[in-house]
């Protein structure tokens, strides 16, 4: 989940007696497992101690330090900050775009994501922007 904000990363900087700039102010809700969890997805050109890739472009890091090294101005490109998170079982998302028993096909909306939709919209507005997106990229898949 990318879309949910749920309050503002300088108010949790400072329960955690970390300042941090007001430039950027919304938390996100991750997803609806361990919400206590503190996730960042951010652009590729930047790493804390717990950073690992996940797509060209894009990274996730969580760690206890990743505000307060971002409070001094070394931060990400692009980033936005989560609690909580989304999982699957193994294999269980490969079922589900699959198709396979019990899931049904064609459950999910798939587009390649933009830095764009990603990190730019929320709430409703970045739903519209990504069905937006994948329309198109349907679209231009076909024709």
């Amino acid at each position: 989940m990318l879309n949910k904000p749920q309050g503002t990363v300088s108010r949790f900087c400072a329960q955690n007696g970390i300042m941090f700039p007001d430039t950027h102010p919304t938390m996100h809700e991750g997803g609806p497992l361990n919400q206590a969890a503190l996730i960042l997805l951010h652009s590729d050109d930047w790493a804390s101690s717990n950073t690992v890739d996940i797509t060209k472009g894009l990274k996730i890091s969580s760690d206890s330090h990743m505000f307060l090294k971002m409070s001094t101005g070394n931060e990400p490109i692009y980033w936005r900050a989560f609690f909580g998170l989304c999982a699957w079982r193994p294999w269980q998302l490969d079922k589900e775009l699959e198709g396979k028993f019990p899931y049904v096909k064609n459950m999910w909306l798939l587009a390649d994501a933009t830095d764009d939709v990603i990190f730019n919209y929320d709430g409703e507005d970045q739903w519209i922007k990504a069905v937006d997106l994948c329309s198109q990229q349907t679209i231009d898949y076909f024709f």
